[in-house]
């Protein structure tokens, strides 16, 4: 009798704790490949795999949050539709424009057997990769993050992370203007590079930092963070504070890193 009671306790939080940290939502996986020619050779790629949000707090929320989802994945020409016709419409309208643009093209390079100079350094392989997923959801607030990886030719792809904060009632997007006190960009700077030094085992001192390959004026609140159940995260994207080399930055800060600067009337933990 203890142990079943035991587990029945175990099953009654876990399904508390997933009611509070994640939105009902549903898994989308989409993928199509177009090749331009039969040699397939050269192909346009694009996939989605995404969680989006299908429950919130109010209906009109989740409509906002849903289109405020598919601007930042597709663009505001789709957002209005339901979400999978979104995707399955973009696919095709991204595989339209590259066959148009680039068929001709290819199949002239194509036909001759002849290494010329052009088709030597002729590439019109594409890739359009999305991760989309619900970081974080407490104190009424929907943490939601997009991935996506671009190629288009050249030496190499690029991959960006965005993220968005809702609140789950109103669907409104909140922004650092929201969740911090007045004039928090001058504290918030300080403790944001305080924060990158601790995380890097390289460097002790901010004249290590400003030593560093990092621009360190360029380590600013950006508005792209997202919650944690333990603190915030902020993302800087390749080339926003650093070299390509060195990807996506994150620094992590605490509820006690925030205080100087958090709004009191906003409760984020």
């Amino acid at each position: 009798m203890k142990k079943v009671l035991f587990w029945f306790l175990c099953v009654t939080l876990l399904v508390a704790c997933s009611k509070e940290k994640a939105p009902l939502s549903q898994q989308i996986t989409l993928q199509e490949t177009i090749y331009l020619t039969d040699a397939k050779q050269d192909s346009l790629s694009v996939r989605f795999n995404i969680e989006f949000p299908i429950a919130l707090d109010t209906d009109s929320a989740l409509r906002y949050v849903q289109q405020d989802i598919l601007t930042h994945l597709v663009g505001e020409t789709y957002a209005s539709m339901p979400v999978e016709v979104a995707l399955d419409a973009y696919i095709k309208m991204c595989q339209t424009e590259y066959y148009n643009s680039n068929k001709q093209l290819a199949e002239r390079m194509y036909a001759t057997d002849e290494d010329t100079e052009e088709s030597l350094h002729a590439s019109f392989c594409e890739v359009q990769d999305y991760t989309a997923s619900v970081m974080c959801r407490q104190k009424g607030i929907l943490s939601y993050g997009i991935s996506q990886y671009i190629y288009t030719g050249g030496a190499h792809g690029l991959l960006t992370h965005f993220f968005y904060n809702y609140d789950t009632t109103t669907g409104e997007v909140l922004t650092e203007d929201d969740v911090f006190m007045d004039g928090y960009q001058f504290i918030l700077s300080d403790i944001l590079r305080r924060k990158l030094i601790e995380q890097l085992d390289t460097m002790q001192t901010i004249d290590d930092l400003y030593q560093s390959d990092y621009d360190v004026e360029s380590i600013v609140p950006n508005g792209n963070f997202y919650l944690t159940t333990d603190g915030l995260v902020y993302c800087f994207n390749p080339y926003e504070i650093a070299p390509y080399s060195y990807g996506a930055t994150s620094i992590t800060l605490t509820p006690m890193d925030l205080q100087p600067v958090l709004n009191p009337n906003r409760q984020l933990w």
